[in-house]
Parts: structure tokens; C-alpha cells; sequence
């Protein structure tokens, strides 16, 4: 008996024909979005480059009128920064990438270290916190009119390309511009004047990975831990109460005016912030600890025993139900292991090694 098959071959319908169509249709399509992801991570890299390269141009402009030291110890911290980013950027950016090619042996002299630490490092901040901090510790623009014009005209330098004057990218094409800062303040009970400040900026890194990375460190090593609770309950728990004397504002880079904290930040704190919260509809797609609330706030209470010691969640009742002290150690307890372990896992595939118990964390060759 013929083992081949002997039945005959199906006639093609009109039904079948169409089915044959919406294969081939279906596989081109499939084709050409194939062909069109490589361009379009290409082209994030090559924006991302030019964020880092216009970046480390603006800063070591700012860097001109303090002292040798004080340059050295920001500009190892935003080279490092930036490198990191890069390093763990898909595709790969390296070191030399960000700079001129007639200036990578100059700066490899001069600033050694980040060059050769960062895939083995962590920073403790994006290069825009780094900026700011030194805007607001070491050229003393603590008033918050003057700080932000400058920092409009920094973030002008950042979002034109100097080479083609023609190709206008938008901030969100950028890695390393803040969309947002904000401003933190206790004030005297009796007659409001300003007693401690703060700044923070939004989590100013390109890539979903790179923010869950960035704010995960926060959490672990930078922030005050009652912030990083708050992140990390996403909205969960009932929000953190400051008191009465601390406020809030933010401002946005994008609509060059004020805004009113998002729902998100509206759910982790309950502090006075001008202007107030509006309820909304809108979709905030951005990650839990995205917002500059949270760097604000943390460097707040880092900065002021008194309030740290104050901040506490309170009941539907008024009833107290945490301390500061409780929510440290909830904290400790329910996410610290778990924030470890999403750093890991999402690291390791960039061929960056971290040990089990003891991260390695940048610190410039230069203290202060």
C-alpha cells in the first residue's frame, strides 16, 4: 500500500485566498516592525549621547567659577553619572561615546576615576540632582526665582542640539533633563519665615529600567526611608503627614508655571503644597518616586531633626497609627530585600556585578 498521502490537494476559495492574504499581511507587518525597533533604539541612543555630551558641556560652564576641588568632586560625580546611564543603556553607550573625540584623552587624564568605575559602581544620583545640588549648595541660589531662571537657561543649552541647528528635539527626548523641580520650606509658626530648604528634582534618567533602577537606589541608599515607605507602598497605605510648617511647590519646566502634585504624590503625603491638589482623570503612567516631591522631601528631613522626628500616618479617626520609627522599620521589613533583589535582577543583564551583601557605590577621588 502507498504510504504517501493520496488525497488531493484542497481547492483554493475565495475564503482561503483571503486567509492566505492576512498571513502574508500579518508577516510583513511583522517585518517591517522588526526593521523599524532597531532604528528607533538607534535613535534613543544617539539622543541619549547627545544629552550626556551637551551635558557634561553645560556643567563644566557652571564648574568655571568655583575652585579646583569643588570642580573635581561634581564633575567625577556627573561623569560617573552619565557613564553609568550609559552603560546600561540597550544598546550600549560607552564612556567615549559622550565626549568630542579631540577631548576623551583630556578628560580620561583629569578625571580618571569615573572611566574605569562605572560598571562596577553605583551613583547615588542622577546628573541633574548632582546639578542642582551644587546650583543650590555652592552657587547659594537658594531663592527660588533666581534658581529657576537659571536653571531654564541650563535646560535651553540641554535641549538644542549645537551641531544641526535644524533638528529641535523635545525634553523627552533627553536622558538627563529634569521634567520638574521642587522646592520644600519650614517656616516659623509665628512669623513665617523660612527656616530650612529644600530642593529635588524629578527622576530626570531615560528608560522605564533606568527609573526602576534609579529610584530602587534611592530608596535603599539615598532617600530618608519614610519617603522610600511611601514609594514603595504605591499608593497603598494611608499617606505620610507632615507638619503644619512644612509646605511644597512645584514647578514645571514644561509649562514654565507651578502645578499642583499629582495624584500620586497627593496618595503617599499629606503636606501643604501651593498649589493645592486637583482631583483628575488623567493617566500619570509614570512610576511611583518619579516625582522631584520625593527627593524634596527626603533631603528635607535629612536636613531637619525636628520634623523628621514629627512625620507620622495618621487614621481616618486622627488616631496616630505609625511613627516615624514604625514606618522605617515597615519599611526594612516588607521592601528592602524585595527593592534589593528588582536591582539585581534587572543589573545583571548589563554585565554589571553586584555583590551579595556590600554595593559598591561611586565616591570621587576629590572629597568635600
Amino acid at each position: 500500500m502507498d504510504g504517501h498521502n493520496t488525497e488531493p490537494e484542497p481547492m483554493e476559495t475565495e475564503g482561503s485566498n483571503q486567509h492566505r492574504e492576512d498571513n502574508i499581511n500579518a508577516v510583513e507587518q511583522e517585518m517591517q516592525h522588526k526593521k523599524n525597533v532597531k532604528p528607533n533604539k538607534e535613535k534613543q541612543r544617539e539622543n541619549t549621547m547627545t544629552s550626556g555630551n551637551l551635558f557634561i558641556t553645560a556643567f563644566m560652564g557652571l564648574l568655571q567659577d568655583t575652585s579646583k576641588e569643588v570642580a573635581c568632586h561634581y564633575m567625577e560625580r556627573v561623569l560617573h553619572s552619565i557613564f553609568f546611564f550609559g552603560h546600561i543603556n540597550n544598546p550600549p553607550i560607552t564612556p567615549d561615546d559622550f565626549l568630542p573625540e579631540g577631548y576623551i584623552q583630556k578628560v580620561k587624564g583629569r578625571f580618571p576615576k569615573p572611566f574605569k568605575e562605572y560598571n562596577t559602581h553605583l551613583p547615588h544620583y542622577t546628573p541633574y540632582s548632582i546639578l542642582l545640588e551644587y546650583m543650590t549648595e555652592r552657587m547659594e541660589l537658594e531663592n527660588l526665582d533666581l534658581l529657576l531662571k537659571k536653571l531654564e537657561t541650563v535646560n535651553k543649552s540641554l535641549l538644542k542640539p549645537k551641531i544641526n541647528n535644524e533638528d529641535q528635539f523635545i525634553a523627552n527626548d533627553f536622558a538627563f533633563t529634569a521634567s520638574a523641580v521642587t522646592y520644600c520650606c519650614v517656616k516659623d509658626s509665628n512669623d513665617a519665615k523660612v527656616l530650612k530648604k529644600a530642593f529635588g528634582s524629578s527622576m530626570s534618567c531615560k528608560g522605564k529600567t533606568q527609573r526602576i533602577i534609579m529610584i530602587a537606589i534611592s530608596a535603599l541608599h539615598v532617600w530618608d526611608r519614610a519617603i522610600s515607605y511611601a514609594v514603595c507602598c504605591a499608593g497603598s497605605s494611608l499617606p505620610i503627614t507632615f507638619p503644619e510648617r512644612v509646605s511644597c511647590t512645584t514647578y514645571s519646566f514644561k509649562t514654565r508655571a507651578k502645578i499642583p502634585p499629582c495624584n500620586k504624590c497627593f496618595k503617599m503625603y499629606n503636606v501643604n503644597c501651593d498649589p493645592e491638589h486637583e482631583a483628575h482623570n488623567r493617566k500619570e503612567d509614570w512610576l511611583y518616586g518619579n516625582c522631584a516631591e520625593n527627593e524634596s522631601l527626603s533631603r528635607l528631613l535629612h536636613g531637619d531633626e525636628d520634623v523628621r522626628g514629627e512625620i507620622c500616618i495618621i487614621g481616618s479617626n486622627g488616631q496616630k497609627l505609625m511613627n516615624r520609627q514604625d514606618i522605617v522599620n515597615k519599611f526594612k521589613e516588607e521592601y528592602e530585600e524585595k527593592m534589593k533583589k528588582k536591582v539585581k535582577e534587572l543589573i545583571t543583564p548589563f554585565k554589571f556585578k553586584l555583590s551579595k551583601d556590600q554595593w559598591d557605590f561611586f565616591i570621587p577621588e576629590q572629597s568635600l
